[in-house]
């Protein structure tokens, strides 16, 4: 018999007597209640890593994620035994409404001090506790009737006790009573629901506590006999009816006795105790005699049991031969209907291939005299088309894009902080997507009604898409009167989830174009995103009761961004799509006025469609030599980074909002576009995308951008940048919870800038390198050196009364002869950031430099950021220079020291050398050695100094060195080129 157990040590205690191995324990959740398991949301566990025992840790992460309401549901168990016992503990209440029980083990915690002004305190026993808890158990039983659970729960009705199994009192009384009265209301409550006979009784005589028990004395710590008799009535439903009529009908309850003042009151008193005993011995024999009783009963039905074993395996086989008969059935319609599909390709393939054609145009020649007439002609266009298919070699993808990408399932720092999780009916992009954000659990066709009444999601989030969850359920939004049989499950299951109150959040990606094919099944949704703004009001028109907000397309920036882009060579310019000979008249006329651009440029085009091999979609004759074979979703990114240049056309043009989701990939990806106009393009974007009405400015923008390399670096970089702090799925993520009504915000880690400076002298550099910085959560530590008592003040009193208002400013004075790579370390172990940049107090950081440097950390597991590729300025010369040309957005081992930018984690395993000169290199080596990945982001918004005066630096090198192996940039700090 397998045993699931919710409540207290009393229930589990039981099982230790069991020597016969009858019952199986699924698993307890003990330091819980239905006060809390249940009409409560999740808490995120930030504390159990506190506790040292690793049971401990268990128990309490498994109140505080309420992890057993999904087991209740979906367990595979005969009995759930539950107990009120720990409903003893007070209970802590979250102004949000989520609770938990202030158990001992949580206590040891710092929960209550991060926690108090968060919430209240409800005392144990208390009105208000029982109220919370009625709550709960009204949750635990509706569920439980829904899912015909409710003859599976046994209540183990246990009491307090205040004596031990001598008789004698070790407890305080009124506090035995006090605690059983609030018991007695939670059976008297709870009994109204579930089966007559699923409760466990006990007799006085059992209920006494025992001094020897394993765990100690305790008023709920009881007598070996009670934990006997538990196991008894749960083996046996007659054993519980008989014991139930035999029992008393009062209350348990503890009087205290008076003070004995005669001897016939002491002889009276410990006649009743014997009498107690005596009771207590006769019951134990009664459990034993009618155990045998029921092995006899056991023994007389086995027979009869035998029986209906065999009939109920006939009826299993005939049903699985049936279950397996329709299978089969499916599986030949989607035979036939793949056999037709294939039919359907094959004939629009032959009657693409030239002799299908010559054919055909031969018979058709015989049908008029104009047919006749126009032979000519139509044979010289099949003879062009041959020798253009002929001289037609798709260029491969480049040899280091081959592979089929395999995208890393990289849990976001959303995701690991609030761990939402949603039921979802989503696309292979979008689910890829969100799956950084979010815990998704695709939709099951099979069990999707077990599966949403039995989930702890905080939703069911689905988008319009025509085949969703990978091909599972398509036709579900889109069959003519929602008549498919995936349409009618998907309409059974919001229901269901309507039902449970399960909040039903649906995102239109395919609006304004698709509004009416997806509104029909649209009246069932809570909250309702779409991609184009216009449609809002169309919404709360048409579905009144649902919130409605626009959810804009973004970038899976762990899959799109530009890392290792450079390795490879770059090709100039590409169009990805489809073209549209019939139809989409717009879309049409835009690929006509951009697409020379291709012709201009020897670009590529990938057709979506050069698979299909219709007229309908085919390119025009004079782009078909430029033509690529489709690419897999899982190689575009590939494509993406490929090329210096993406065509763009829009659909959709005066919507403020909806644009191609390849926009946000392809900026993340640092890859510059060229697009037709569109509101959404000028609102998201401006001066950023670059805007064409037609080939002409199409071809002097990619003039420019293909000929003057800093332009083009420039604006790659500036649409990296708006993408990856506006427009990521992390952003979409945040935006979804809170309409949900979950406090919720982006993260902004802290970040410490620690300088180790010995020259004064650069004082007012190092307050405007700082202060102005537009990162805007900053600690600065600055290890001063060889400052006099009016240049340390000066400092101090600069960043502390700047403009910048910073989260800390430490300035420590060390005036010893520690190392530089002494002091560095002594200003990272004052900084408390999630990532530390080093600065020098010379060089020049740019207002950007901060925010560009941390974002690799946010689309890459990396531990140090920095840049190889540096500009320098020669103060001599009064010019600029670029050093490492190209290096740069890869991978790296090597990093020029100014400029790194260390996470926590990396720190744990790294500290600088104890040096004046190679402390960068000796940290780098530490880190190649420890496996530590490194990135070498862009050179913009950091300009290296070197003084005119060459013994100024501990790296005393002439200009010349610098001249002849850079390259000339600007004049000054040349920041136009420098500074973005």
């Amino acid at each position: 018999m397998k045993i699931l157990i919710f409540g207290s040590y009393v229930t589990r205690d039981a099982f230790t007597f069991d020597k016969s191995n009858e019952f199986e324990l699924d698993r307890y959740f003990v330091r819980t209640s239905l006060a809390t398991a249940f009409n409560s949301e999740p808490i995120e566990d930030n504390y159990t890593m506190q506790l040292t025992s690793a049971f401990q840790k268990k128990i309490v992460n498994a109140e505080l994620k309420k992890e057993f309401k999904e087991l209740f549901l979906l367990g595979k168990y005969d009995y759930l035994v539950i107990d009120f016992i720990d409903d003893r503990y007070n209970l802590f209440k979250f102004k949000n409404g989520c609770k938990t029980l202030l158990s001992a083990e949580l206590k040891n915690t710092d929960f209550l001090d991060k926690n108090q002004h968060n919430g209240e305190i409800i005392s144990g026993f208390s009105e208000e506790w029982f109220e919370e808890w009625k709550k709960g158990c009204l949750e635990f039983i509706k569920l439980a009737k829904e899912n015909n659970l409710l003859n599976k729960i046994i209540l183990n009705k246990v009491y307090w006790t205040a004596f031990l199994n001598q008789n004698e009192q070790f407890y305080n009384i009124e506090q035995v009573n006090k605690a059983n009265k609030f018991l007695d209301k939670q059976y008297d409550f709870i009994e109204k629901f579930i089966g007559e006979n699923n409760t466990i009784i006990y007799s006085k005589s059992l209920l006494l506590a025992n001094k020897k028990h394993i765990w100690g004395l305790s008023p709920f710590h009881y007598v070996d006999e009670l934990y006997l008799s538990m196991l008894l009535q749960l083996k046996d439903s007659n054993f519980r009816k008989i014991i139930k009529n035999q029992s008393n009908s009062k209350k348990i309850e503890y009087m205290k006795p008076k003070n004995p003042k005669t001897k016939n009151e002491l002889d009276y008193i410990s006649s009743k105790l014997d009498d107690i005993t005596e009771l207590s011995h006769q019951q134990f024999l009664l459990m034993k005699k009618l155990q045998n009783q029921a092995a006899t009963q056991n023994e007389l039905s086995e027979n009869l049991q035998n029986k209906l074993i065999v009939q109920e395996e006939n009826i299993k086989n005939l049903s699985s031969q049936l279950e397996n008969t329709k299978k089969e059935l499916n599986k030949k319609q989607t035979e036939l209907s793949q056999t037709n599909q294939k039919i359907k390709q094959a004939k629009e393939q032959v009657e693409n291939t030239l002799s299908f054609k010559l054919g055909h145009t031969l018979i058709f020649s015989t049908k008029s005299f104009k047919n006749f007439f126009s032979l000519p002609k139509d044979l010289f266009d099949l003879a062009l088309l041959a020798k253009e298919r002929k001289n037609n070699r798709a260029k491969p993808l480049s040899k280091s894009f081959l592979s089929p990408v395999s995208y890393p399932k990289i849990d976001g720092p959303f995701k690991k902080k609030y761990g939402f999780k949603f039921i979802s009916i989503l696309d292979e992009i979008s689910h890829t997507s969100f799956e950084s954000e979010f815990k998704l659990f695709p939709l099951n066709k099979a069990s999707f009604e077990t599966q949403i009444k039995g989930s702890t999601s905080l939703g069911f989030f689905i988008e319009s898409c025509w085949k969703g969850n990978f091909g599972a359920w398509e036709y579900a939004f889109t069959s003519p009167n929602l008549q498919h049989q995936n349409a009618q499950n998907l309409l059974k299951a919001l229901d269901i989830a309507k039902s449970r109150n399960f909040p039903i959040i649906f995102w239109n990606k395919e609006d304004p174009m698709h509004y009416d094919k997806f509104l029909p099944i649209s009246s069932k949704y809570d909250i309702i995103f779409t991609t184009d703004s216009n449609k809002v009001k169309d919404y709360q028109r048409d579905v009144p009761n649902a919130k409605v907000e626009p959810l804009l397309f973004a970038a899976n920036i762990h899959i799109c961004n530009p890392a290792n882009r450079f390795r490879v060579e770059q090709e100039n310019i590409c169009f990805a799509g489809s073209y549209y000979g019939v139809g989409h008249d717009d879309r049409k006329k835009q690929m006509d006025e951009l697409l020379p651009t291709i012709i201009k440029f020897k670009g590529a085009i990938y057709d979506r469609m050069s698979q299909v091999g219709s007229d309908r979609y085919s390119y025009p004759r004079k782009y078909r030599k430029f033509i690529r074979p489709a690419v897999p979703f899982r190689e575009i990114v590939n494509v993406y980074r490929q090329f210096k240049i993406f065509l763009n056309v829009n659909t959709i043009t005066d919507s403020p909002t909806m644009m191609s989701r390849r926009v946000y990939e392809l900026l993340a990806c640092g890859t510059p576009v060229i697009s037709t106009p569109s509101l959404a393009i000028d609102e998201q974007f401006k001066g950023i995308v670059q805007v064409a009405k037609n080939a002409k400015e199409a071809n002097k923008i990619a003039k420019n951008l293909l000929e003057n390399e800093w332009e083009w670096r420039k604006i790659s970089h500036l649409g990296y940048r708006e993408v990856m702090l506006k427009h990521t799925y992390e952003h979409r993520a945040i935006q979804i919870a809170r309409a949900l009504g979950e406090k919720v915000k982006e993260e902004v880690p802290l970040a410490s800038i620690v300088i180790a400076s010995n020259r004064p002298h650069f004082i007012d550099r190092i307050v405007k390198n700082v202060t102005e910085q537009v990162y805007p959560n900053i600690e600065v530590i600055v290890i001063a050196q060889k400052y006099t008592e009016a240049q340390f003040n000066e400092l101090e009193k600069k960043l502390k009364t700047g403009t910048k208002k910073f989260n800390a400013v430490h300035i420590i004075r060390n005036d010893s002869e520690d190392t530089l790579g002494t002091r560095l370390n002594q200003g990272i172990a004052l900084s408390k950031g999630e990532y530390v940049a080093k600065f020098d107090d010379d060089d020049f950081y740019f207002p950007n430099y901060l925010q560009d440097a941390l974002i690799p950390f946010k689309f890459g597991d990396y531990g140090i950021v920095g840049k190889k590729e540096i500009f320098i300025y020669l103060e001599k010369q009064n010019k600029t220079f670029v050093r490492y040309k190209g290096e740069y957005h890869k991978e790296t081992n090597f990093l020029t020291g100014a400029t790194l930018v260390f996470s926590r984690t990396a720190l744990e395993k790294l500290s600088f050398g104890n040096l004046n000169r190679g402390e960068d290199s000796n940290i780098l080596e530490q880190a190649k050695q420890n496996g530590i990945k490194m990135y070498v982001a862009d050179p913009f918004n950091f300009v290296v100094y070197r003084s005119k005066n060459v013994s100024n630096h501990t790296w005393q090198v002439e200009d010349k060195f610098f001249t002849e192996k850079g390259s000339f940039v600007g004049e000054g700090l040349a920041e136009k080129i420098t500074k973005l």
